[in-house]
């Protein structure tokens, strides 16, 4: 096809996954969308090859190339002297011998003996123009083959509109379509980042994956709930046959998250996987803002896919979070505001009866030791004291209340998993703790061991911060004791290590620690306390 009409063709393809007729017919043109993916790239690469080795032969040669070719060619006519030296007259009459045809050889035996002895000469022989891969007989796979006649920049061209039309697919109302136009298109684009330049990355980012992440977290948000009626699938005996679906596809809101988990997730691979690409970008910290709210509100929520999704999607940016270069202004604000969205997440799932699921609670903190490890304290690019304070202060709020409003009992005795995966985490400081931030781990510790004694200190600290606050103190956006600036940052009272704005237990004693399950009824003023030996 000339170059001329695969605009209109990528359009063509575009509009027969669009149509709502047969939903195969989308399927099939979304397939076909995938291919041309894979041909723009061999051949953006295949152009960028063939323009790098014409502007090294158009250099001029100098007197030290010169003597390097004289000296490849005197190696070459060395080398075929020796060879036709060691030749025997008998190797040279069976090979003559093995290239005569018989009168019933073919020509491809014919072609293969001579391609035999000493004077042989290897040929590959292509099918086709352009490229590509061959196979042993010279075959080559047209799906394959890169096109020569496109140039870098014109290939770089087709797949941003390709990426479009993906886009527009990824939106489309039938969750089969949007689905698979989600996998489509975050797999095309991590196949092709490694060959995009800063302005191929700013439209891939600002024009197609944000603005589609936050397309379906706003439409899955606004849908219905409601069970959708079954569809008659025709009649059997004058009966209707209904279609039975199943209970976690069965509202317009639960099919609206699959696909918000599938741009999740595919957007944290494409972040992991170039990062320091991604970071260097100018105008990142205003969309990762807005990304960053977008998955807070997700994982306070109580669907569970989505709540999940948000977790591995935070904490996996924060284990793969590379040091920025010293003197960049704003350069921490992703790996900041980051945690600030955690910070708000927890704030609304540590409160009695929670209705944030077992399992996002449970991915948030197995995501949390995930970075631990990744991000080691006191080490460039680790965490530095105000982060360790904030994450002993999430330890705290999550370990006083580990029962959700649709969680199990647990059994006497046996801690609960999210506080067996607190004290996982608190395990895990043992390997190296900033001195500064001794005395807030002592005291977590403290509170979880007597928790009767650390109330009245707690309450202390908690009188100290409203103090301070009254008379006008500046506080930290953190509760780190440092401030954090940022172009999105919002000033947040002053805190201390259990965290203002967590809500309390609302026991008589007003304490809880390890082993303390606060069971109290939101909507009653009666409230009662089980506690677990361990």
């Amino acid at each position: 096809m000339p170059k001329q009409h695969l605009e209109r063709a990528l359009e063509a393809v575009h509009l027969f996954a669009a149509q709502k007729s047969a939903i195969n017919i989308s399927l099939s043109a979304i397939g076909l969308l995938w291919n041309a993916t894979d041909l723009l790239g061999r051949s953006r690469a295949a152009a960028a090859a063939a323009a790098a080795s014409a502007a090294a032969n158009t250099q001029p040669l100098t007197p030290s190339g010169l003597q390097g070719a004289l000296s490849t060619v005197f190696s070459m006519l060395t080398r075929k002297s020796s060879t036709l030296d060691e030749a025997t007259p008998a190797a040279v009459a069976s090979t003559a011998g093995a290239s005569k045809p018989g009168p019933n050889s073919s020509t491809a035996s014919t072609a293969t003996a001579a391609g035999t002895g000493p004077f042989a000469v290897q040929r590959s022989v292509s099918r086709s123009t352009g490229g590509g891969s061959t196979d042993a007989d010279g075959y080559q796979d047209a799906h394959l083959a890169a096109r020569s006649d496109l140039s870098e920049d014109e290939c770089t061209e087709l797949l941003l509109r390709l990426f479009t039309h993906l886009r527009k697919i990824s939106m489309d109302p039938r969750p089969e379509v949007r689905n698979s136009g989600v996998r489509t298109l975050f797999l095309a684009v991590g196949g092709q980042a490694p060959r995009f330049n800063s302005s191929t990355w700013r439209y891939c980012l600002w024009e197609v994956l944000f603005p589609l992440v936050t397309y379906v977290y706003v439409t899955g948000d606004t849908s219905s709930s409601q069970e959708a009626a079954a569809v008659e699938l025709g009649k059997e005996k004058g009966k209707s046959v209904l279609m039975l679906v199943h209970h976690s596809r069965n509202t317009e809101q639960k099919q609206w998250d699959e696909t918000t988990v599938l741009s999740l997730n595919g957007l944290g691979k494409v972040l992991k996987a170039n990062m320091t690409t991604i970071l260097a970008m100018p105008g990142f910290d205003e969309r990762w803002d807005e990304i960053c709210s977008i998955s807070a509100r997700m994982l306070s929520s109580g669907r569970k896919s989505v709540a999940v999704a948000a977790a591995q999607l935070l904490t996996g940016f924060l284990q793969s979070y590379k040091a920025p270069p010293t003197g960049v202004a704003d350069a921490v604000y992703p790996w900041k505001r980051a945690l600030q969205a955690i910070d708000e997440a927890v704030a609304i799932m540590a409160v009695p009866n929670t209705r944030v699921p077992m399992q996002a609670r449970s991915e948030l903190l197995s995501g949390l030791s995930a970075m631990l490890t990744a991000q080691p304290q006191g080490q460039e690019g680790g965490l530095d004291l105000a982060d360790t304070q904030l994450l002993l202060k999430w330890m705290d709020a999550l370990a006083r209340y580990p029962i959700g409003v649709d969680d199990v009992m647990p059994v006497p005795g046996v801690l609960p998993p999210v506080q067996k995966g607190v004290l996982q985490i608190l395990g895990q400081f043992t390997g190296g703790v900033l001195p500064e931030a001794w005395p807030d781990l002592l005291r977590t510790l403290a509170g979880f061991l007597c928790p009767f004694k650390a109330m009245q200190q707690r309450q202390q600290q908690e009188a100290a911060a409203a103090a301070a606050d009254a008379t006008g103190a500046s506080g930290t956006a953190l509760a780190s004791g440092a401030d954090f600036a940022g172009p999105k940052a919002s000033a947040a009272s002053p805190g201390s290590l259990v965290g203002r704005g967590l809500a309390r237990c609302d026991c008589v004693d007003g304490v809880s620690g390890i082993g303390h399950m606060c069971l109290s009824n939101s909507n009653s003023k009666t409230s009662s306390r089980a506690v677990t030996v361990s």
